[in-house]
């Protein structure tokens, strides 16, 4: 039997678009999809029971991890499945440009399709989200955090659903900072103004600075109940729980619930370049074709860049 195994360490976003593709060229050369987050340094705790990230917080009836398999997995080397990006306006050619027979001659990085066993440990990101959101379908969160979505947005489904990345090492100069803030106001404002219901907020942020400014802009919003980092800190990096007492499964799940709150909301406002809300994109429907989902380019500088520039926050 042919597989390929997806076994990205990074953010949980990064982790399941990647994932999402690897099932894609499954589906596409007739493997099965495997999928290893085993002690993912980024959300498993040491000594957890836990240590198997996808079945602690996700399930799915076409994709299993490694944990659950018997024969023995032994690719040979990792590779990326796609070194070429695809941009979105060419998805009504994408899959003429991607099937099997000519993968080995579009963009292939190191790929024969018919090589057994395939590990995928890079970052792949080159089909539209319309391309893959019934694959995203394909992962469901598991019961105990569905409860938890249920009961955090018990009082009905008019929300508008709204992502601020604000961590993730972006350390903004003062006016660059200004600037995102003032971006994401202008978007809730226009959204706001054409709802055709009274609309509730739900913020998913990784900043306590970026929930005062939401308070003091929009008055009172509804929010998961979760770990933040220092300002400026990458949420889901291991030192960031570190001497806190929060543990990484705490973070994971507190991760995945953000992502299905944000899916049960009416509207989607997020930012344009982030993997972080592809998944509630995908299960909650959102497109801006649908009218539902409005994107935000925010400022970003070069990563060497933001590496010389002190915090502000």
């Amino acid at each position: 039997m042919k597989f390929a195994i997806a076994a990205r360490s990074s953010g949980l976003g990064d982790m399941l678009n990647q994932l999402v593709h690897v099932r894609w060229f499954c589906k596409e050369t007739s493997r099965k999809c495997l999928v290893d987050w085993v002690g993912n340094k980024y959300f498993a705790s040491t000594g957890s029971s836990h240590a198997d990230v996808f079945q602690y917080v996700f399930e799915s009836d076409t994709i299993t991890s490694v944990s659950e398999v018997q024969y023995e997995l032994d690719p040979s080397s990792s590779y990326t499945i796609i070194k070429k990006a695809v941009d979105s306006d060419m998805l009504p050619v994408v899959r003429e440009l991607l099937e099997p027979s000519i993968l080995e001659n579009y963009a292939v990085a190191g790929i024969d399709p018919s090589q057994e066993n395939i590990r995928v440990v890079k970052p792949v990101k080159f089909l539209p989200i319309d391309a893959v959101r019934s694959i995203y379908k394909e992962i469901r969160p598991r019961k105990y955090i569905v409860d938890q979505v249920d009961e955090l947005l018990a009082e009905g489904n008019d929300y508008i659903g709204i992502h601020i990345r604000h961590g993730n090492g972006e350390l903004y100069d003062h006016s660059s900072e200004l600037e995102l803030l003032e971006s994401y106001k202008a978007g809730i404002e226009k959204v706001v103004a054409c709802a055709e219901f009274e609309p509730k907020y739900f913020l998913a942020t990784d900043s306590e600075l970026v929930e005062r400014w939401f308070s003091e802009e929009f008055g009172h919003f509804y929010k998961s109940s979760k770990y933040m980092p220092e300002s400026g800190r990458t949420l889901h990096h291991a030192d960031s729980t570190r001497g806190t007492g929060i543990s990484r499964d705490q973070v994971l799940v507190e991760t995945v619930v953000d992502m299905l709150a944000l899916s049960r909301c009416r509207t989607l406002i997020c930012d344009s370049w982030s993997s972080f809300t592809l998944a509630s994109q995908a299960w909650g429907d959102f497109s801006v074709a649908n009218g539902n989902l409005h994107t935000i380019s925010v400022p970003r500088k070069p990563r060497t860049a933001r590496l010389k520039t002190p915090s502000t926050v």
